[in-house]
């Protein structure tokens, strides 16, 4: 006995053996899919079978909303009856004209002149007497205060008595130094305004050598006088001061 035939006939029996076990395990596979597709569908078509229908109704149109019913008239007002006012006497028109002329009365003179109503009393007889309504008089506006007299300054004249020095206020100047050096030398005149107290008020220098003006209006300053009296009131006045600087 040959033993490759041997051993091909065993392979070929081997594989036979396996493609009968192959196709058998896909018969039943086969089987398994169909039957679990069936139970499926029975369940579904149960399911489907055993739900209610449901009803659909179409949505209907909205009822028209009732028209207000229209308000009642208001009653009727009779106006109240108007009192009756006086009435006036029915006029009678003349059938015919009278030819009688109404008798003339004299007139009957109660013993005054003039307004006979003069003097009566409203309502009643006698005379009355008349109020008297005095016109009020105007006040007169108080007067305003007097000004006050301002006394402008006088110039002292020589028909006027001269003011009064105090003494020791003459004013008199030192000579400068520095003039001196530079030999300069004149005369300074210097205005002065006195007040009511005597004392100097302002002094200005009308004319000089400059280098002299300051101690001219300097001293002038210092000068003091009694007050001037005039009609016995202390009055303000213009005087005029003359320095005069010389060189010896």
């Amino acid at each position: 006995m040959d033993l490759s035939t041997y051993t091909s006939r065993a392979a070929d029996t081997v594989r036979v053996r396996r493609l009968i076990a192959g196709g058998g395990v896909g018969f039943l596979l086969l089987g398994l899919g169909l039957g679990f597709i069936v139970l499926t569908s029975k369940s579904v078509n149960a399911a489907t079978e055993e739900e209610d229908p449901v009803a659909v109704e179409l949505a209907k149109e909205p009822e028209p909303e009732p028209e207000p019913e229209p308000e009642p008239p208001p009653p009727d007002v009779k106006p109240e009856p108007k009192a009756a006012g006086p009435r006036m006497p029915k006029l009678e028109v003349p059938t015919e004209i009278s030819e009688e002329k109404p008798e003339e009365k004299e007139p009957v003179n109660a013993g005054g002149e003039g307004d006979p109503l003069k003097g009566a009393k409203p309502g009643g007889g006698g005379t009355a007497e008349k109020a008297v309504v005095e016109a009020p008089v105007p006040v007169a506006p108080p007067e305003p205060p007097p000004k006050p007299v301002v006394k402008k300054p006088i110039r002292i004249t020589e028909d006027m008595p001269p003011p009064v020095l105090v003494a020791g206020t003459d004013g008199q100047p030192d000579y400068p130094e520095s003039a001196k050096a530079a030999g300069i030398e004149g005369q300074v005149a210097v205005r002065l305004l006195i007040g009511t107290d005597g004392r100097v008020k302002s002094a200005k220098v009308l004319k000089g050598p400059p280098e002299l003006a300051a101690v001219a209006e300097a001293a002038a300053k210092l000068i003091r006088y009694q007050p001037y009296l005039v009609d016995g009131v202390p009055t303000e006045f213009v005087k005029l001061r003359v320095y005069r600087f010389r060189l010896r």
